[in-house]
């Protein structure tokens, strides 16, 4: 209904700009519980497929952004520190991990153990 019309009474030429799917932010910060965790990679997953969607990128006071379209994701934390393993966000395992909803702009939190 909201479409543009176009007229055409012989051969026609018309570019059409594509929109992409919306992005959103998905965001927080990695902890011990008390205080940010510096230098920790988290690894985005699709939480249907287990697609690999991307890292997050890290900064300053443990936090860490990525821009990722609407959907469902699975979060794996790698902490390159003896103090704490790599881990999975609320699991043991890719399988028993929580999936994080993203519908808009989202903010996660991730406390090591």
């Amino acid at each position: 209904a909201s479409a543009t019309p176009i007229g055409v009474s012989g051969p026609t030429s018309q570019g059409i700009t594509l929109v992409g799917a919306p992005t959103f932010a998905l965001s927080g910060v990695v902890s011990d519980g008390t205080n940010p965790v510096n230098g920790t990679f988290v690894y985005v997953f699709n939480a249907t497929t287990d697609a690999y969607i991307g890292a997050a990128t890290m900064g300053a006071g443990g936090a860490y952004t990525i821009t990722v379209p609407a959907g469902s994701y699975k979060l794996y934390t790698q902490t390159n520190t003896p103090s704490y393993a790599d881990q999975w966000y609320g699991g043991s395992s890719f399988a028993s991990a929580t999936p994080i909803g993203v519908s808009g702009p989202t903010s996660q939190g991730i406390t090591l153990t």
